[in-house]
């Protein structure tokens, strides 16, 4: 996958139109073995696509990042659904977000 750290487009991204994550261009993407990163059915909805990432690894993580373009206001409005899906106890589930200081 493509990494950048500009983008001149404005994000207005949805997964409906998405088939796998190799059609996330604009996305950077860190996808170990045992943690995959997929475009799947939203299990709350099931209509919806969303991203969906799996952390099986004890010692790597998947990480997927959209970097958005230099703008004196953005909105941003997205979900987060936390599942366990096994009794592995492998500690938090990391989601950041980071602004830069100097576009306050």
């Amino acid at each position: 996958m493509p990494i950048t750290g500009t983008v001149d487009r404005h994000v207005n991204d949805s997964f409906e139109d998405v088939a796998s994550v190799g059609d996330l261009d604009l996305w950077s993407l860190h996808v170990p073995k045992w943690a995959p990163i997929s475009i799947v059915l939203d299990s709350v909805t099931r209509t919806d696509k969303c991203l969906e990432r799996r952390d099986e690894n004890p010692y790597d993580q998947a990480v997927a990042e959209r970097t958005f373009p230099v703008s004196g206001r953005v909105n941003v409005v997205f979900r987060i659904l936390h599942e366990r899906n096994s009794g592995l106890a492998l500690g938090p589930v990391p989601v950041r977000g980071a602004a830069g200081v100097e576009n306050w």
